[in-house]
C-alpha cells in the first residue's frame, strides 16, 4: 500500500489491487526506486513491467485549414491525434500534463512577403520562425518549419503565435503544429 511511502528518489506511488507500483523519476528505477540506472544495470531494466506501464501516451496533431491575416495566436481547427486531450483547438493551446520532456513540430505555409511568429511557452516566446521573399515576386509561397524540445511542468501551455503575414486557407493542409511526449522527468 503507498500509505507507508514505499517509494524514493521523487517517485510516484500507485495504488493496485495487489499492492503498489512506483513510478520512478529518471535515472531511477527497481521496485522502490532506490536504483540508480547506469549503463552496467540498465541492459537488466525490464520495460514491460512496474512502473514503465505507466508512461502516458500524450500526442497530438493539428492542422490549421481557415487561413489567418492578423497576428495572433495560430488555433489549429483541424485535430487528427490528441491522445491525452491535452491540445484545445478553441484556443491553439497545448496544456502540460506530466512533468516531461516534450518534442514539439511546426509547418507553416505562407506567400506573404513576410513572414514572422514563435513557439511560445506561458506567453513568452522561446522560438522564432521568419521567411522573407527574397526575390521580386511578392507571392512566392513557401513553408517554414521548426520543432523543440522542451523540458516542461505540469500546466504550462504551449502554442504558435503569427506575429506576421498571413497564411492560407487551404485544405488538405499544410500548416501543421504537432507534439508529444518523449519521457516524463
Amino acid at each position: 500500500s503507498c500509505s507507508s511511502s514505499p517509494c524514493q528518489n521523487g517517485g510516484t506511488c500507485i495504488n493496485e489491487k495487489r499492492g503498489f507500483v512506483c513510478a520512478c523519476r529518471y535515472p531511477f528505477g527497481g521496485a522502490n526506486c532506490s536504483a540508480k540506472m547506469t549503463e552496467e544495470n540498465a541492459a537488466a531494466i525490464d520495460f514491460s513491467k512496474g512502473s514503465y506501464r505507466y508512461a502516458p501516451m500524450i500526442a497530438f496533431f493539428a492542422s490549421h485549414t481557415y487561413g489567418m491575416n492578423t497576428p495572433g495566436p495560430i488555433r489549429f481547427n483541424n485535430l487528427d491525434v490528441n491522445y491525452g486531450t491535452s491540445y484545445v483547438p478553441a484556443n491553439g493551446r497545448f496544456r502540460v500534463p506530466y512533468l516531461g520532456v516534450y518534442v514539439f513540430e511546426y509547418n507553416i505555409e505562407s506567400s506573404s512577403p513576410s513572414i514572422s511568429g514563435y513557439l511560445v511557452v506561458d506567453g513568452t516566446d522561446k522560438l522564432a520562425f521568419r521567411s522573407e521573399n527574397g526575390s521580386g515576386d511578392k507571392y512566392v509561397t513557401r513553408v517554414v518549419t521548426g520543432d523543440a524540445i522542451l523540458e516542461l511542468n505540469y500546466g504550462q501551455e504551449v502554442w504558435l503565435r503569427l506575429a506576421k503575414g498571413s497564411i492560407p486557407a487551404k485544405y488538405p493542409p499544410v500548416t501543421t503544429f504537432s507534439g508529444y511526449l518523449l519521457y516524463r522527468t
